[in-house]
């Protein structure tokens, strides 16, 4: 819905680009965080079967858990969107501060997925938690 938004001139497509390169930045960090504890945990684990997964939830110690900022980002991004979408109503897109709320979200969520980004990939706000999976 975001690229169709950006499409039509309603979301920036900075904004947007901004979006998509770090649900895609989290997908890959994922990907290769468990890759790398999954095959470490089998290498310790004494097991010679080659034939391993390389993603394997019931061998890899590590669940993603969102953190409170990621959670309000996703809320506003949705938000932006409805609002986006809402705008292309004539009643409502010419409405007196449409156009000021849409720049004040926009900014706002770029703040917030910058926010989160770092909260991802500090060890500090790290989304991995153990996940109690003694396999």
């Amino acid at each position: 819905m975001s690229l169709t938004l950006w499409y039509t001139e309603t979301l920036p497509g900075m904004v947007v680009l901004l979006w998509i390169a770090r649900d895609i930045g989290i997908v890959a960090g994922v990907y290769y965080t468990v890759k790398q504890e999954t095959l470490k945990r089998m290498s310790t684990g004494g097991n010679a079967n080659n034939n391993v997964a390389v993603m394997d939830p019931q061998n890899t110690p590590l669940k993603v858990q969102a953190s409170l900022i990621s959670k309000l980002n996703t809320t506003l991004q949705i938000g932006l969107i409805a609002l986006g979408i809402a705008g292309e109503v004539p009643a409502v897109g010419e409405l007196p501060g449409y156009a000021d709320l849409m720049t004040a979200l926009c900014w706002i969520t770029v703040g917030t997925t910058i926010t989160s980004t770092v909260g991802y990939l500090t060890p500090a706000g790290s989304a991995f938690r153990k996940s109690g999976n003694n396999k």
